[in-house]
């Protein structure tokens, strides 16, 4: 990985137990790969999914699958959904890079996106905040 985070993940299971990416993105139970991969064989039992910012403390995301919410900086915005239905993880980063014309040099932008995916009555519905 050619830059910083800004963000790190925080995941918390139904059981309690919760898992924190590391900064350099390495994996802590895997053998290679990066810090989402120590989660893949427990993603069905995220509960709640946070971003947190590295720069402010204050500035944190987060998705509870449970009911579908997301809470931004403290401010919890419910889901429009049915209650009840179950709500899959999604979870990305977009990585740009640009090259400057003429010269050597790479500008990177990176945004981080968390929300859910969901299916009602044969329809696929998905929500996702972002940052930069």
């Amino acid at each position: 990985m050619s830059y910083t985070l800004k963000y790190l993940f925080t995941a918390e299971f139904a059981d309690g137990t919760s898992y924190r990416q590391t900064p350099d993105d390495t994996p802590r139970i895997a053998d290679h790969g990066s810090s989402f991969t120590d989660l893949s064989s427990r993603v069905a039992d995220i509960v709640s999914f946070s971003l947190s910012s590295v720069a402010d403390a204050a500035q944190v995301l987060s998705v509870d699958l449970r009911d579908g919410s997301f809470t931004i900086n403290g401010l919890r915005f419910p889901a429009q959904t049915p209650h009840g239905i179950p709500f899959q993880l999604v979870y990305f980063r977009q990585v740009t890079r640009s090259l400057v014309s003429g010269s050597s040099e790479e500008s990177i932008h990176v945004s981080y996106h968390i929300g859910w995916r969901t299916a009602v009555t044969g329809c696929i519905y998905q929500q996702t905040v972002s940052v930069e």
